[in-house]
């Protein structure tokens, strides 16, 4: 079952009389970040790019119409036709991960988030002991 807003996106958006790269501007502009929001932090499983990448294909399909399954169109055919590259690919890019690295290391000494970064980037003690158990 469809939330609310999928649901709204579904009846007044993706199965409009608007034009097709309106709708793909649409799902760029405003899909696609919300669907992206952190994913520089996510830790990357096989399940959870399956999962994306099938509701970033589900999204395109309705952009295109291709409602029925039975159609037979393979995912290549709809990224090649909409232009969009799978969101694993987005989220992968070095780029995407980096700008979110730059963001930490610019940010003022004090903030808990700088001092998670330096913890993991200095090295150990020399008398750092692992706690039993």
């Amino acid at each position: 079952m469809q939330c609310n807003c999928m649901a709204s996106l579904d009846r007044n958006i993706w199965h409009s009389s608007i034009s097709l790269p309106t709708k793909l501007l649409l799902y760029r502009g405003f899909i696609l970040p919300v669907i992206l929001y952190g994913a520089e932090t996510w830790s990357s499983t096989r399940q959870l790019a399956r999962n994306l990448d099938a509701f970033d294909h589900w999204c395109l399909r309705c952009i295109l119409r291709i409602s029925s399954w039975r159609a037979r169109i393979m995912n290549a055919v709809v990224c090649r036709r909409t232009d969009q590259p799978p969101l694993t690919y987005i989220i992968r890019r070095p780029a995407t991960r980096l700008k979110f690295f730059g963001h930490i290391a610019r940010a003022d000494p004090p903030m808990d988030h700088i001092g998670a970064l330096r913890a993991c980037v200095a090295p150990l003690t020399r008398d750092w002991n692992r706690r039993s158990g």
